[in-house]
């Protein structure tokens, strides 16, 4: 009886010991991610926007990620210091999915938002970061860590132009009218700086419509106080009567976010 008793005990002290090793193993594993990590943004040409990437693991050396809820916090501050876009979004297991890497033909399953170049106020600044942080449903996160974006779309060069066609007239030494030319398309362009693209026909030459000459077209910008900022000519040529030419000039101290007028005048000695 005492052997059965004793086979007994060890038989129980067996199956506790068991239930508490599968205790533990479950306890170990978080229910909830504890780390974040893969982190990037990429520019979607097709889609015009940015795709937003994160990826969760519940332990350090998790390879496989988890698909866990959270709120992505993201904001996008330009080189300006300008906040210009600032969202959290709600995500679920149906935001995730299998990412393969082309370098290393690796995947991952990686969290994905999309935020369109409409929904992102334009500034100033094509570069900027991106700030991305996570908060899991029970109130904990991660920090934000900045994420080096480009392609930020701008702000419309705003300068206001004489209705086309304009008509410039260069004169000679004598103050008699050499040449004239009309100016039938002006576009304004921000790349990188502010310039300037004119297209002009020479509509008159004093020697001939078929002698050739160079045009001059001088302009002054100003800005909204009337104050010269910059100053310059267009420099066209060789032309005769009928021939159409494209010139562009580039624009100093003219920026984004302010009002300029463009002003043309006849060339004279």
């Amino acid at each position: 009886m005492g052997d059965i008793d004793c086979m007994i005990r060890k038989i129980s002290l067996i199956s506790l010991c068991v239930v508490f090793l599968l205790l533990s193993a479950c306890s170990s594993t978080p229910k909830e991610a504890q780390y974040i990590g893969d982190r990037s943004v990429q520019y979607n040409e097709a889609k015009k926007g940015w795709d937003v990437f994160w990826a969760f693991y519940l332990t350090e050396n998790d390879n496989d990620g988890v698909a866990q809820e959270a709120d992505i916090n993201v904001e996008i501050v330009n080189d300006q210091g300008d906040s210009i876009y600032k969202k959290t979004t709600h995500v679920t297991e149906s935001d995730y999915s299998k990412w393969t890497y082309n370098l290393t033909n690796q995947e991952k399953l990686l969290g994905n938002i999309f935020i369109p170049n409409s929904n992102i106020t334009k500034g100033v600044e094509t570069t900027g970061q991106l700030k991305l942080s996570a908060t899991l449903p029970s109130g904990g996160g991660f920090d934000p860590v900045d994420l080096y974006i480009y392609n930020l779309p701008l702000m419309d060069l705003s300068v206001s132009a004489p209705d086309l066609p304009i008509v410039i007239n260069n004169y000679d030494y004598y103050g008699n009218v050499d040449t004239t030319a009309e100016i039938t398309k002006l576009n304004f362009i921000y790349e990188y700086s502010a310039s300037a693209e004119i297209v002009l026909t020479m509509t008159y030459n004093k020697d001939g419509d078929t002698e050739d000459d160079y045009f001059q077209v001088p302009y002054k910008v100003k800005d909204a106080d009337g104050i010269i900022v910059d100053s310059g000519t267009f420099f066209c040529g060789p032309l005769s009567v009928g021939d159409t030419i494209k010139e562009s000039t580039y624009f100093m101290n003219v920026k984004l976010g302010t009002d300029y007028t463009i002003e043309f005048s006849d060339n004279k000695y």
